[in-house]
């Protein structure tokens, strides 16, 4: 049983290791502003460059906007009336 445990705490330091570095990439991608496919106008007239594959996979809200049959699904800016705060929480 011991060998199943080693095991197990080997995939979960993988899966965290894995996850960790993706976070990380992703990170950096939004803070060098590269492959961003979206901008995000909030309030205020503060915009903010985003991925459309992380904003959706992370909000039900961004992927009904879009991978529905919204018109926001071929549009490169967003306009959001989202509180600047709440805008600014999404970037962390």
């Amino acid at each position: 049983m011991t060998g199943k445990m080693n095991d197990a705490d080997d995939i979960k330091s993988h899966v965290l290791t894995y996850c960790q570095q993706l976070t990380k990439g992703m990170l950096e991608l939004q803070t060098n502003q590269l492959l961003c496919d979206v901008v995000l106008t909030a309030n205020g007239g503060v915009q903010i460059k985003a991925h459309r594959v992380v904003l959706a996979g992370s909000s039900p809200y961004f992927r009904a906007m879009f991978t529905g049959d919204l018109a926001e699904k071929e549009m490169k800016e967003q306009q959001s009336s989202l509180d600047i705060t709440i805008a600014m929480k999404m970037d962390t």
